[in-house]
């Protein structure tokens, strides 16, 4: 309870005036209480915030770290409509690697007609579907120096594991380089466009790529541009929750992006 003292020396108005002076002083104390009350509470809220963003991205990176990767993910590779895998090489040494550990008779090689392209293998690929062969000419399309380049098609075409070898009649083909001999599977003017997004896997989200434009959200579907693959790693990794890293590996070169929420 407040008690209110009252001079007996001032006139009741010059009381009146004190105690409403009084009473001025003390409700812009307490406002400045409030203010204080109120800005902790809030850096309170803020450094939680913090704190569960750091331990939020603390258990993804332990989860990131105790997920055991499968083989492919070290390549390019996409997953068709149907559930099959296509894997391409990220230079001439993987080329060379796919070719000689997991090219097998039921598969089919893919490439693009341009020097400098990624050896696409289709994994069990001569039971796939026309739906399925043409997402796979598209994606190595996508995976050639045609990206870079910045064309908008390229003729791609594929063939199977018997017509495809290392040797030639003069000996050893280069790295990254193939004899192919027979008639190939043509897919003319196939479009340089991919759709990225994001997939769980093992409790963590995982970019996945697809050929073309796929009926997903949210997404990022990305052609042929100007925009640095660091640029755009930033723009992906906050809007599908991956690591900025996977992007810039995921990317085939300098890009424009359209996106989907």
């Amino acid at each position: 309870m407040m008690v209110t003292e009252l001079r007996v020396d001032l006139s009741l108005k010059e009381n009146l005036e004190k105690l409403y002076e009084r009473r001025k002083k003390l409700k812009k104390k307490l406002e400045r209480m409030s203010k204080t009350i109120s800005d902790t509470q809030k850096r309170l809220e803020k450094e939680n915030k913090n704190q569960d963003k750091i331990n939020e991205e603390t258990e993804l990176k332990i989860k990131r770290a105790q997920r055991e990767k499968s083989w492919y993910e070290k390549f390019n590779w996409f997953i068709t409509s149907e559930g099959k895998l296509a894997v391409g090489g990220k230079d001439a040494q993987q080329n060379d690697i796919l070719y000689s550990k997991y090219f097998e008779d039921n598969d089919l090689f893919f490439h693009a007609e341009i020097k400098g392209a990624s050896a696409v293998i289709l994994k069990n690929g001569v039971n796939a579907s026309e739906r399925e062969l043409y997402e796979t000419a598209q994606f190595a399309a996508c995976y050639s120096k045609a990206w870079v380049s910045g064309l908008a098609t390229i003729d791609t075409y594929h063939m199977r594991k018997d017509q495809v070898s290392k040797h030639t009649s003069e000996g050893y083909t280069g790295k990254g380089g193939f004899a192919l001999k027979g008639e190939r599977k043509w897919y003319k003017n196939m479009e340089l466009k991919l759709t990225l997004y994001a997939k769980e896997v093992e409790g963590v989200l995982i970019l996945h790529v697809f050929p073309g434009d796929l009926q997903t959200k949210p997404k990022i579907v990305v052609v042929p541009g100007k925009k640095k693959k660091g640029e755009i790693s930033k723009t992906v990794s906050k809007l599908l929750k991956v690591h900025p890293d996977e992007v810039i590996m995921m990317l085939p070169g300098n890009s424009e992006m359209k996106i989907s929420r």
